[in-house]
């Protein structure tokens, strides 16, 4: 064998180890954290189970996230009380044992019994919400509400009678994002794929559906706010064009197409290499992670005003367009980072809209630890009309 053959095997090796099929997730035994004196136990009520998961299991996510994936456990939020206190995070956040808390973290590991965490990424949930419909409120939810009211800052918040139109509204931010343009009196379009378009129209009460390619659409669409979420056509200022001369923002939220094009990738490519028996081609695998830098921030009161930064929108802003400044990308791992505050603010008024019945998430499927991997199953082959919660 030659050298070259030598690297190539070991590349492929390590590739393969971190395309981790849902099937080979397992559950396994440790004992929770109680050495941290600004750190928390946290006995699990509900996590969820989300696409952002498979992303992380299969290192798609913008992040390097762990040297070996067999030490990652799935779930990036959860719901639950508070079992153990370390003393300065009692005296620091004022939490106490009993404490009904959410928290949110990319890399939190929620599908499990108990959770080890920093005091500091854990916030309280009033005892009258069920567990189950809180967490779906946690990260979905949050990140509409930061989108329509936050995102551009104040003067660009959405507001009734606004044409609202949402890419991939199927899916978990999208749903949140129709619900909560609904419940501020604005006239909703929804982007997904036929087969959900009943659900869309009579279930999420949409005013119009339509599909999920907007190559099709009609060049007469007006939008006051865009929220796309799969960046369909990979130009993220594609639906720059159905935005209204007057027109309040396009908010780019995600790569969702994208993201379920590498994953079918990495679906067939770990198919192939097993049906030639780890014979060796100068082809490879396509597999690594995809480093994105931070973003730089250089005023964190002015974290919703900043425009996009990616390639596309960085050739824009170098164009003359009375659009620009309508332009925005929105990560809701960065704006909790940034600020906390406005979480906490956020978090507590969507609660309470959940107390009154405002809100309500849509639920698709619960299920028990052992039952994650066809939990991501179903998630990676698509089609669910809600979340799915783990209740352990």
């Amino acid at each position: 064998m030659t050298n070259h053959e030598t690297m190539l095997r070991k590349t492929l090796t390590k590739c393969i180890e971190r395309i981790i099929e849902p099937s080979l997730i397992q559950l396994q035994s440790n004992l929770p954290n109680t050495s941290r004196r600004t750190g928390v136990v946290v006995e699990i009520e509900a996590s969820t189970v989300s696409f952002t998961d498979c992303l992380i299991r299969r290192n798609l996510f913008s992040v390097p996230v762990f040297d070996s994936i067999d030490s990652a456990t799935t779930g990036v939020d959860c719901v639950g009380r508070l079992v153990w206190c370390g003393d300065l995070a009692q005296k620091r956040d004022n939490l106490k044992i009993g404490d009904r808390v959410f928290c949110l973290w990319p890399f939190l590991g929620g599908n499990t019994r108990f959770a080890s965490l920093p005091s500091e990424h854990v916030h309280r949930v009033p005892d009258s919400v069920d567990p189950t419909e809180a967490v779906c409120i946690v990260r979905s939810y949050l990140a509409a509400i930061q989108i329509l009211y936050r995102t551009g800052g104040m003067d660009k918040k959405i507001k009734k009678a606004h044409r609202v139109l949402v890419t991939g509204a199927n899916g978990n931010i999208g749903r949140a994002v129709v619900e909560l343009s609904k419940s501020a009196g604005a006239i909703v379009y929804a982007s997904c794929m036929k087969e959900h378009k009943a659900f869309m129209l009579d279930v999420m009460d949409s005013d119009k559906w339509l599909n999920e390619d907007p190559t099709t659409w009609s060049d007469n669409l007006s939008m006051d706010i865009i929220v796309d979420c799969v960046c369909f056509t990979g130009n993220p200022r594609y639906l720059l064009k159905f935005l209204s001369s007057k027109g309040v923002k396009l908010v780019n939220v995600g790569n969702a197409r994208g993201d379920q094009l590498n994953i079918l990738k990495q679906i067939q490519q770990a198919a192939e290499l097993s049906e030639r028996n780890g014979s060796i081609t100068d082809e490879g695998i396509d597999c690594g992670i995809e480093i994105m830098p931070k973003k730089n921030i250089r005023n964190k009161e002015d974290i919703y005003k900043q425009n996009a930064i990616s390639v596309f929108s960085k050739i824009a802003n170098a164009m003359t367009s009375p659009f620009m400044s309508n332009i925005y990308d929105y990560d809701l791992f960065d704006s909790i980072e940034e600020r906390q505050d406005l979480m906490a603010d956020d978090m507590s008024l969507l609660f309470n809209l959940l107390e009154t019945g405002i809100i309500r998430p849509k639920i698709a499927l619960e299920v028990g630890l052992h039952e994650i991997h066809l939990a991501q199953e179903l998630i990676e082959a698509g089609g669910l009309q809600g979340a799915i919660v783990c209740r352990p």
